[in-house]
């Protein structure tokens, strides 16, 4: 097992990161238990702390420059500070990983479904009058949720820009038609999908789902109330309608997984927008091709910031030279 980065943290630091954290860079390159890159779930949990201790002493080693070698289970006898930290961040990290399963169970238990559930997506899209129209996808696992398994799908189907169903249709086709296509290439199939969206939505995700014999992947689609307030929440499955009680754990977990697909979504749009601001922007200006453009971009950080900025300001910026350093100014200011 190797990590990208072993920098000479504290132990308890290393550990946290190295469980929580992979855009830190403290994620496994290869998994010999699952899944490339994904972390090991809880049968293995103590394996896994081993490789990372081992790891840890093995740095913290070299740092100190000594060539000593060392047993490491006398280290970890003669440490008493160290171990209560392994044992500590393991402990939580089986907490969060029971109490994940607990409310995996409470809603198999709720919809009866007949699969044990492990993993879950959440689909959402977002959009402006048709502009800028993303379809989101989020994973929760036993041990929460799983950044390097979002993703975001600028949406390519022409007309279905501002239609939620069309979105929605567009976006779990190319996800599963690519998983079927690609299988142990690409992104193993969830045990549960969720999606954002009532009895229309619903139907269309269905039909997709159907169209490439994925019969028996169980879907819940969850609608807010009519007054669109939290806590009024209809869930469709398999033809029926459930409600739940408005203290429930089980309706704040789907609410929270909900949620986090929503943010995503929105936070895709955003991203998407910003972009679509910045090269419209600076595209309108004779002269700034794509060398000088990228050069504005990463010095100001926007178009909007460039727009802002002085003559001086814009000057200084290298491969901009006097003459073009009007031409933006006087674009932004005439």
């Amino acid at each position: 097992m190797k990590f990208a980065k072993t920098n000479n943290l504290p132990l308890d630091q290393f550990i946290n990161l190295a469980l929580y954290d992979k855009n830190n860079g403290y994620y496994m390159k290869k998994n010999p238990f699952g899944e490339d890159g994904d972390f090991i779930t809880a049968p293995n949990i103590t394996r896994l702390f081993s490789e990372i201790i081992a790891i840890w002493t093995i740095t913290f080693w070299k740092s100190i420059g000594s060539p000593k070698k060392f047993n490491l289970l006398e280290l970890g006898a003669g440490n008493g500070e160290m171990m209560k930290v392994i044992n500590e961040t393991l402990n939580r990290k089986l907490y969060e990983t029971n109490n994940n399963k607990n409310l995996f169970e409470g809603v198999s238990k709720k919809f009866k479904l007949k699969n044990v559930i492990n993993l879950v997506e959440v689909y959402d899209n977002s959009h402006i009058q048709g502009t800028n129209s993303v379809g989101a996808m989020v994973t929760f696992g036993n041990e929460g949720f799983i950044k390097k398994r979002y993703r975001k799908f600028d949406i390519k189907t022409k007309g279905a820009e501002q239609d939620d169903f069309a979105m929605l249709k567009e976006v779990l086709s190319r996800r599963f038609k690519r998983a079927i296509l690609e299988k142990g290439n690409y992104l193993t199939l969830p045990d549960l999908i969720l999606i954002d969206g009532g009895k229309g939505q619903y139907s269309s995700a269905k039909e997709v789902l159907n169209e490439l014999g994925l019969h028996d992947l169980p879907m819940i689609a969850i609608a807010k109330g009519k007054m669109r307030n939290s806590g009024d929440e209809t869930f469709f499955y398999n033809g029926k309608t459930f409600k739940f009680e408005k203290n429930d754990s089980t309706l704040f977990f789907m609410q929270r997984l909900r949620d986090e697909a929503h943010r995503f979504a929105i936070t895709s749009h955003r991203a998407k927008r910003a972009k679509g601001i910045s090269k419209s922007l600076l595209d309108q200006i004779d002269g700034i091709g794509a060398i000088r453009k990228r050069a504005l971009l990463n010095h100001f950080g926007s178009a909007r910031s460039v727009e802002s900025a002085s003559f001086d300001e814009i000057k200084s910026v290298e491969g901009v030279e006097e003459k073009v350093a009007k031409k933006i100014y006087n674009f932004f200011h005439e």
